[in-house]
């Protein structure tokens, strides 16, 4: 079962020592989580899928385990929002709160991923999906900006932007109880465009 084929070595010898500890506590859910992690990395998907899934057996409010369970989904091709994950959703984590775990997680892509999906699906609330998927954009603009690959983060930015503004359009769409995305976006449309114009002037100095 802990063959290690597949792991760097430096994995393996993380692995190893997790293995030890479910040796000791077949029941430890934090050794469980952190192989499905390791596994994820291997890229053995089944793998880490069984020690994910265990996981949220043993203790089903493991939120660490639903998140980690959903990310390798998403690597693997197999995220459906409307299918695929339903069994990692509860009240607490729902498709809109699993993006911003992700973002939580500094993992800009998976959050966007779920934002782009959930849209496509129709999920509600759309707004919380394009205040979502703004801020994954930006993130990744901002990687771009530090390492002054301006025209790339600039490109994000913008896109960044036009999802903000499409939260905002959201406005008749939604219930009231929902106007606070509606106000986020608004904020982060503002937000984006100042980070525009800032990363305007630092490209102007690198020329």
């Amino acid at each position: 079962m802990n063959d290690l084929e597949g792991l760097k070595d430096y994995q393996q010898w993380r692995a190893r020592k997790l293995y030890d500890k479910l040796r000791s506590n077949p029941q430890d859910v934090n050794a469980l989580v952190q192989l499905a992690e390791l596994w994820s990395f291997g890229e053995n998907f089944d793998r880490s899928l069984e020690y994910a899934k265990l996981a949220m057996i043993l203790d089903p409010d493991s939120r660490n385990a639903r998140i980690v369970y959903a990310e390798v989904l998403i690597q693997s091709g197999r995220f459906n929002p409307t299918e695929g994950y339903l069994e990692i959703l509860d009240k607490e984590l729902s498709p809109c709160n699993l993006g911003w775990a992700f973002l939580e997680r500094r993992d800009p892509a998976s959050a966007i991923r779920v934002a782009e999906e959930a849209i496509a699906s129709e999920l509600q609330p759309t707004a919380c999906f394009y205040c979502l998927w703004s801020k994954g954009l930006e993130l990744q603009a901002n990687d771009f900006i530090r390492r002054k690959q301006f025209s790339e983060g600039l490109a994000l930015y913008e896109l960044a932007a036009q999802k903000a503004k499409l939260a905002v359009a959201q406005r008749d769409l939604v219930e009231d109880e929902l106007e606070d995305w509606n106000i986020y976006g608004e904020k982060q449309a503002t937000r984006i465009e100042q980070l525009i114009e800032r990363s305007l002037a630092l490209s102007k100095k690198k020329d």
